[in-house]
């Protein structure tokens, strides 16, 4: 068991080392509650007040047969909390996207071709100028994309369903909605455009 920086780490298995101290192979189950200090200090991003990360599950590790450097497996079920921005800093991946999020479901692969499936909270969410104050759904991770779905988000007082996608590195985004009760002289002043026309609601399907 390892504890530090308001951290903690249990794990049971075996690893096996080479006779050079290599590790070879070896299989850990166990679990994992990750602070946003241990974060900051491992991986030398912003601190980050909301992340909480608890990963439980296994992890196998095996040598690859042509770089013969260990890989990792995961089968792992996680119930999470960090922002956007520090989740783009790890992946070195520079964009205008920010948010609180909290995630539980799975993330199942090897490193670093990871997938993952569970259901999604974003609040106080920004998506190239676009201000959601909370948004919910299922989220599909595989081949470095986002793939969200069933989301319901607020915007502008009004309300936002439909799917949308983000995928990396370049965090570029899709979102193929339909709103309802939007207020005009909000949305309008996102898209920059003055309309000659009274405020009001907007109702319809917009796209990002």
């Amino acid at each position: 068991d390892i504890t530090s920086a308001k951290s903690a780490v249990k794990v049971n298995g075996m690893l096996h080392l080479s006779k050079e101290g290599r590790l070879t192979d070896g299989s850990l189950t166990g679990r994992a509650d990750i602070s946003e200090d241990f974060l900051h200090r491992l991986f030398g991003i912003r601190k980050d007040n909301a992340a909480k990360l608890l990963l439980d599950g296994t992890v196998n590790i095996a040598l690859d047969g042509e770089s013969k450097k260990p890989r990792f497996t995961v089968d792992l079920k996680t119930d999470s909390t960090f922002s956007l921005e520090a989740l783009l800093e790890l992946l070195k991946v520079k964009s205008d996207v920010s948010g609180k999020v909290a995630v539980k479901g799975k993330i199942t692969g090897t490193f670093p071709e990871l997938s993952g499936k569970g259901t999604a909270e974003l609040h106080d969410g920004i998506l190239g100028g676009f201000h959601l104050s909370g948004a919910q759904g299922d989220v599909i991770y595989g081949d470095r994309k986002f793939l969200l779905k069933n989301i319901t988000a607020y915007a502008y007082n009004g309300e936002i369903k439909g799917v949308g996608t983000l995928t990396l590195p370049h965090a570029d985004y899709t979102v193929d909605a339909d709103a309802t009760g939007i207020s005009s002289p909000e949305f309008f002043k996102f898209i920059k455009w003055e309309p000659p026309f009274p405020a009001g609601k907007l109702n319809g399907n917009f796209h990002l």
